[in-house]
């Protein structure tokens, strides 16, 4: 199996995702060789880590292993994804920053 290890992501930011690979019997960490999202990847210690930039609010990788050592896998793997807020300003008053971030999640609400 292919398994994703917690990650946080935020829209428009690169983000590392780390999968971690796993014998379906065993359970243990091994190594093969994969591809995500067109990519071809081969794992150290079980573990494949790549880098992307989340654009809406989940992430998906269609992943994929043909490996002779691995059992054949394809699979999609769904990752949520914060939004991001915008970056706190500075050189402001606490009050005013206050206001400005209430505005903010206000703005954002339904």
């Amino acid at each position: 199996s292919v398994e994703p290890m917690v990650a946080q992501l935020r829209q428009g930011q690169p983000s590392t995702v780390v999968l971690e690979l796993r014998d379906g019997e065993t359970r243990r960490l091994t190594d093969a060789t994969i591809t995500v999202n067109g990519r071809r990847y081969t794992s150290r210690n079980g573990r494949v880590t790549l880098s992307i930039v989340p654009e809406g609010s989940v992430a998906v990788l269609e992943v994929a292993a043909d490996d002779p050592n691995y059992q054949f896998l394809r699979t999609e793997i769904r990752l949520p994804v914060r939004a991001q807020w915008g970056i706190l300003p500075v050189g402001r008053e606490q009050q005013s920053t206050l206001s400005w971030w209430r505005r903010k999640v206000l703005s954002q609400l339904p």
